[in-house]
Parts: structure tokens; C-alpha cells; sequence
């Protein structure tokens, strides 16, 4: 599965990526599949997963929030 995800900061898109393989893992750290630098971000903030056709998010940060479609 291929899915692509939009980062939106106040309803202006700040970036759009594929993602062709899982887990995926976002954060400030360089060995993130996707790396955010900016101070509101863990160093390794999320992760994604694929398990049959759902796409499980799972926070690894205690610290900040995760948005899903604006909501917490």
C-alpha cells in the first residue's frame, strides 16, 4: 500500500510525502524515514505502521501532541 502524508501547519501544507514501506518513523533524528526539524518534534516523535489495511500511528513521544486530521 502507498499512502501519501500532507504535514499542515494553521491549514498551510508544509509538505506532502509518499510513503511506500512501513513502519515509518518520523522525528528530529537523522535516522527517521522522515526527518522534522523543528523544536515542537521528538526526536523520534511517531511512528507508522501497516497492519492488514489500516495504518496504526503510534506516538513514542510522552512530550508535545499528535493532530490527526486537526483533531488530538
Amino acid at each position: 500500500m502507498k499512502i501519501k502524508l500532507t504535514l499542515k501547519k494553521q491549514n498551510k501544507i508544509l509538505k506532502t510525502v509518499r510513503i511506500e514501506r512501513f513502519p515509518f518513523s518520523i522525528g528530529r533524528n537523522e535516522d527517521n524515514d522522515l526527518v522534522l526539524d523543528a523544536p515542537h518534534i521528538s526526536r523520534q516523535h511517531l511512528t507508522l505502521a501497516l497492519e492488514k489495511d489500516r495504518i496504526i500511528i503510534t506516538k513514542i513521544s510522552k512530550t508535545g501532541k499528535l493532530l490527526f486530521k486537526d483533531k488530538p
